[in-house]
């Protein structure tokens, strides 16, 4: 058959005798040349006499046969041999950390561009990007805290455009070959057929003279004749020896298939060019949106260099500020990079200067205190570039009244100033400020930092907090199916707190039996006015079989209308037994409904009810979402939370679920490498929303071992997860409904879910599937948040939307209630910031980076700028990263109809051989 355009044909032997040892062979090799010579001598003994013309016919026509015969048993084939290109391909790997989203040059205003954008501005440029396009297939990542970089884009390398009409060089060495030996078949078929005429006549006409070399003539025409069909044959086997001697028609083929060309051809390998086939629009200001709380260029490295590994990658450019703060060491990457012979291209954003800022890095004040009542307000000041310049530091106050018309501004009250020395770069200083809540009402407190010149950041200098002075206090319940240490420390810290009052079921507990809380409670509340007065319910491994439907029912309206905090602790003595119920019980699928997280189905609960006790504790492993998780702090900052519970030994046990619910966020895991399944380990945090409420879910009762790092540490985190907990029923600003968020607190990069809980004018749930909100960002800019209805939500009524934080400072969510006689307003606050660790050297790290590029053998970009030189230029991004094309050949199997075609002729050009010699030899007389 004929040779696809992406073959090379070649032949081989495949010798009817096989031919394992090289004596073999040569013995073959030796007998016919031996057999060819004994022919060549009986011809010549025995044509001595006859005309030469006639002697040098039959010894060709002998020697012929002979190497029909011998090429018979050599047996050759024909086999086609693709080569496959893959083209050199070059990895980009852009870090989207947090520091990214600072300005390019440290001198530059804030409202300046940013690092990722002038990192946009390259990637969207199609004239640079292409030029690397045209010698390797392209493929941009994005890292920042990950281990692993995201594939943003793969494109394939541009091809070449054909130039119409212009022929190459294979087509010109393959196409008309096979045409000319057709031709040339013809013509000796009608040169021998005239020699046959006039030998003919020569013979008839008894004339001797030219007869011999009339005869010779006409055979050797014959002879190639038949030798040049058969080629023809050979050369198109799939087609029939007429249709390959039609010279028209062969012609006609060839144009309509004109890169038939068997010889040097190629085809691009399938798998670097599948990805980038169709190219998507993307968009790139959030794929690349700064939000990584950390950098880990040396992990993003090795993942590249692994996954590449062996394949043609020219090289790996890293567009980054070079500060690797997480992750595998930078030295490490480099070694690796080393010992797989990797270029790679560091291109370095930023400023080398020190980013001269002031920021609040932190305020906190109790949410919530009763009037009258004294408070402090805690300010972290952090400052870069300032070292012992002094400042003034001013704390305002204003009524949080949102009902005020626009444009009038409330009144504003100095409430204290206080002149500091800001410290070393980096060192946080920590503020106090004494108020008092005067009277019943929301206020703002806003601190104030004095502006220096050259601070390049001055929406961080301001930031603030609304403290809400309520009458009364936040009222608890606490469940416990028995006196578990946790219960009991919980227990006792409450009742000591006058911010609390807390009511205590311990179901274990004997009639009059003594407790440390306000009321003594010996069953479940059966009536909403009894149970709807709690703000909070925590839970410590309850038997929630001894509540009834009717009480399952009011606890579920409680937290998903009433907008309740629960607390679930699970134990080792309730919680198997009740989640073992098979469904169908409407009393537990109701409690099962309210937990963040799905339990195991009957039949496996038993198997894997997780453990408790041991011989070893293990530490909590927080997720993103826990770490941003203000309420879980043991600490001033995200930084000194992380070293505090770095310095918690763990816990032992937990009690194991299946997977978390739709829309819940896992905030930590149990760490033990042997308890993880699929290499996902153990849920021990979690949380979520279930209607208007907050429903947090604790895998076991031990953060009572927190205290043996401080013993306040367990007081503050039950302190801050009940406040965060009962937020909801502390917020609500109107009886039409409620606005949440998920967090209080975030990291610049998060998303944060919003939802408002609405009803009508009838007081039924609102109907419809919008409504709009509005979100004022730090820098006062308001833009519309579409709040969507949700569909699968717990309760009619209920509508999401989803925000992007991309800026530090305060965000304020914003609803009118639809269609509210009063012009009801929901307000909801939550803060974002960048993390200590992304702020602590945002500046260029250009030895760092240097030194990647040396060991590596590649270059280092200083700037986006940088890559802009022109591809002729030697230090040009183009000219330095050399293609990589990997070439791989690939065997075809034998052609049989070749074979059988080659037989075919090999055995037709033997006979046709001997019979003319025989029948010369005849002619002539001889034996």
């Amino acid at each position: 058959m004929n040779a696809p355009a992406n073959a090379r044909i070649y032949y081989e032997l495949q010798p009817i005798f096989q031919t394992s040892q090289w004596w073999q062979a040569a013995l073959i090799g030796l007998g016919s040349l031996a057999l060819l010579a004994f022919a060549i001598w009986m011809i010549r003994r025995d044509t001595g006499e006859l005309p030469k013309p006639i002697r040098w016919t039959l010894g060709l026509l002998r020697v012929f046969a002979i190497l029909c015969a011998v090429a018979y048993l050599l047996n050759p084939g024909q086999r086609s041999e693709s080569r496959l290109i893959t083209n050199s391909r070059l990895a980009v790997l852009v870090d989207t950390s947090l520091s990214m989203g600072l300005p390019a040059q440290a001198s530059a205003p804030s409202t300046k561009m940013t690092r990722m954008q002038s990192v946009m501005k390259w990637i969207t440029d199609d004239e640079q990007l292409g030029r690397l396009r045209q010698k390797h297939d392209l493929a941009i990542y994005r890292f920042g805290d990950s281990a692993t970089p995201v594939p943003l884009a793969t494109w394939a390398k541009e091809q070449p455009a054909p130039v119409v009409g212009e022929s190459t060089p294979r087509a010109a060495s393959g196409a008309w070959l096979p045409h000319v030996l057709s031709v040339l078949a013809w013509v000796f078929l009608v040169v021998a057929l005239g020699f046959a005429v006039f030998w003919l006549s020569a013979v008839l006409g008894r004339t001797a003279k030219n007869r011999s070399w009339l005869l010779a003539s006409f055979v050797f025409c014959l002879l190639l004749a038949l030798l040049l069909t058969g080629v023809v044959d050979l050369a198109k086997p799939e087609q029939t020896v007429w249709n390959a001697l039609r010279f028209s028609h062969a012609r006609a083929n060839d144009a309509d298939a004109p890169d038939q060309r068997p010889e040097d051809a190629t085809v691009t390998d399938v798998s670097s060019t599948e990805s980038g086939a169709v190219e998507e629009q993307i968009d790139w200001g959030e794929e690349l949106r700064p939000q990584g709380t950390s950098t880990t260029i040396g992990a993003a490295i090795q993942f590249i260099i692994n996954k590449e590994r062996g394949g043609p990658l020219a090289g790996v450019i890293v567009i980054s500020d070079g500060q690797s703060n997480r992750g595998l060491p930078l030295p490490a990457a480099v070694a690796a990079a080393e010992n797989a012979n990797v270029a790679v291209f560091p291109v370095g954003v930023g400023s080398t200067e020190v980013l001269r800022n002031i920021e609040i890095a932190d305020i906190q004040a109790p949410p919530r205190v009763l009037p009258k009542d004294d408070f402090k307000l805690a300010v972290v000041l952090k400052s870069f570039g300032f070292e012992n310049r002094q400042v003034r530091v001013t704390l305002t106050s204003t009524a949080d009244d949102e009902s005020l018309p626009e444009g009038e501004s409330p009144a504003e009250t100095i409430e204290d100033d206080q002149t500091v020395e800001l410290p070393v770069d980096g060192t946080p200083l920590p503020l106090e400020f004494e108020l008092r809540a005067e009277m019943e009402g929301k206020r703002r407190y806003r601190v104030e930092v004095e502006t220096l010149a050259g601070d390049a950041n001055l929406k961080d200098n301001i930031g603030e907090v609304v403290v809400d002075a309520i009458l009364r206090e936040t009222k608890i319940m606490l469940v416990a199916g028995g006196p578990s240490r946790e219960f009991r420390f919980l227990r006792n810290q409450l009742y000591r707190d006058k911010n609390f009052s807390s009511d205590v079921w311990l179901q274990s507990a004997s009639q009059g039996a003594d407790q440390e809380a306000a009321r003594l409670l010996e069953q479940f509340p059966e009536t909403a006015e009894d149970l709807f007065e709690y703000d909070c319910i925590v839970a410590f491994d309850p038997d929630w079989r001894q509540l009834t439907e009717k009480q399952t029912e009011l606890l579920e309206r409680w937290v998903a209308e009433k907008a309740g905090g629960l607390v679930l602790i699970a134990g080792p003595v309730n919680t198997p037994e009740w989640t073992r119920r098979p469904r169908g019980d409407e009393a537990i699928d109701r409690i099962r409904d309210l937990y963040p997280v799905a339990f195991f189905n009957q039949g496996t609960a038993r198997l894997k009810l997780g453990r408790f006790g041991g011989d070893r504790a293990f530490p909590l492993s927080f997720t993103r979402e826990g770490r941003a998780s203000r309420y879980l702090w043991l600490g001033d900052s995200a930084a000194e939370s992380a070293l505090t519970w770095g310095q918690f030994d763990g816990v032992f046990g937990y009690y194991a679920v299946n997977e978390p619910k739709a829309g819940a966020d896992v905030l930590a895991h149990f760490s033990d490498e042997s308890t993880a399944v699929n290499g996902d380990f153990p849920i021990y945090l979690a949380s979520h929303f279930y209607g208007a409420g907050r429903v947090f879910f604790q895998a076991s009762g031990e953060m009572w071992r927190v205290r043996r790092v401080e013993v306040d540490f367990f007081q503050d985190y039950y302190d801050q997860l009940i406040r965060w907990a009962s937020q909801g029923r502390l917020i609500r600003d109107s009886q039409r409904g409620v606005l949440l968020t998920d967090r209080d607190r975030c990291w610049v990069g998060d998303q944060i879910r919003v939802q408002a809980i609405l009803k009508d004018g009838q007081n039924d749930p609102l109907m419809g599937e919008t409504v709009m909100a509005s979100l004022v960002t730090p820098d006062g800019k308001s833009k519309s948040l579409e709040l969507r209805s949700a569909g699968a939500a717990i309760r009619p009524g209920t509508f999401d939307g989803i925000c992007v934080v991309d800026q530090e400072g305060e965000y304020r969510v914003v609803l009118p209630v639809p269609d509210s006689a009063t012009n009801d307003v929901l307000v909801k606050s939550f803060q974002a910031s960048i993390p200590d660790l992304e702020k602590l050297k945002p500046q260029r790290n250009d030895a760092a980076m240097q030194d990647l590029a040396d060991r590596t053998g590649g270059h280092y970009f200083v700037g986006m700028d940088s890559l802009s030189v022109a591809g002729s230029e030697p230090l040009s991004l183009e000219s330095l990263v050399a293609p990589q094309d990997q070439e791989t050949f690939l065997t075809g199997t034998l052609n049989r109809i070749f074979q059988q075609k080659l037989m075919i002729w090999l055995l037709t050009w033997f006979a046709f051989a001997m019979c003319v010699e025989w029948t010369m030899r005849r002619f002539h007389k001889l034996s």
